[in-house]
């Protein structure tokens, strides 16, 4: 297991907050990190 740390600054302008909703399919900026690390790293991301 890795830790990782991340200094983030965005621009929430086109997302729907910080956090994974649970209803919908609301863009966010914790899944779209998610999904990138996913791609990158090759693992499971929580």
């Amino acid at each position: 297991m890795r830790n990782l740390r991340l200094e983030i600054e965005y621009d929430g302008t086109n997302y729907a907050g910080w956090q994974v909703q649970n209803k919908g399919r609301a863009k966010t900026i914790q899944a779209v990190i998610e999904k990138t690390l996913r791609r990158i790293l090759q693992e499971k991301i929580k």
